[in-house]
């Protein structure tokens, strides 16, 4: 989907200069929209190396996709 923001809107968002949370009303999450820029247009990675490595570094022995499906249905 694309949704096209005016002046006023990108203002209220501080410009999409940093990560930014949507609320409703209710204080419910919406969503997160992380800003980019045109060079890395749909290529936004949420985690950063240091995320990588300690994940990395905590993964236990693979498995089959299907033996945790089984696992867990």
């Amino acid at each position: 989907m694309k949704v096209i923001l005016d002046a006023e809107t990108r203002a209220k968002l501080h410009g999409l200069a940093e990560q930014v949370e949507l609320y409703d009303e209710g204080g419910h999450l919406l969503g997160i929209v992380v800003p980019t820029d045109r060079g890395t247009a749909g290529r936004v990675d949420p985690f950063t190396d240091d995320d990588i490595r300690r994940a990395l570094a905590n993964s236990g022995p693979a498995r089959p996709l299907a033996d945790i499906i089984l696992e867990h249905s």
